[in-house]
């Protein structure tokens, strides 16, 4: 569980477990960070320091902005490289883009496009498949960052089917 970040470190609190005795200062330790019940991103760290507070123990591991970017985010997002469809549902004629899913969370994504086509005014259509399975969403453009590379929307989901969702949180 996150607890404080200092200047260079932060201070991890180590739930109670029965090989906590077996942590040691200048090993090894993984951080879990939990993204849905079924799954979690896990992410090898070197301890700096090990505090105990009666049955307390905090660790002190360098500064990540990693592991601080994805225990603060309420849904995180998670680095994925997966082509899809994108149709905006409300234009005629309806025009399909090919784009590129950066990163995937249970609730919004972000993709990639080389031309800043997209209007934020229209919902969207997407379709791409992960583990084999399709997965078809509606979401909405929530923000937009043009580069010189093309551009990079951020979506928000708002229509989609349990098996999707599962997919996607798994």
């Amino acid at each position: 569980m996150f607890h404080a970040i200092e200047e260079t470190y932060e201070l991890w609190k180590v739930p109670p477990h029965k090989y906590i005795k077996k942590i040691h200062k200048d090993g090894m330790a993984k951080i879990l960070i939990p993204l849905s019940p079924l799954s979690c991103i896990t992410i090898s760290v070197s301890i700096e320091q090990i505090f105990t507070f009666g049955k307390e123990t905090v660790l002190k591991i360098p500064h990540s902005t990693q592991i601080e970017f994805l225990s603060k985010r309420k849904y995180p997002r998670i680095e994925v490289a997966i082509k899809a469809l994108l149709r905006t549902m409300e234009t005629k004629p309806s025009v399909v883009h090919s784009v590129r899913i950066l990163d995937l969370s249970e609730h919004g994504m972000k993709i990639a496009l080389n031309d800043c086509v997209l209007d934020s005014a229209h919902p969207i259509y997407m379709r791409f498949q992960i583990d084999h399975s399709t997965i078809e969403l509606e979401g909405e453009i929530v923000g937009v960052h043009k580069e010189e590379d093309g551009c990079y929307y951020n979506i928000k989901i708002s229509k989609i089917d349990e098996k999707a969702q599962f997919l996607i949180n798994k």
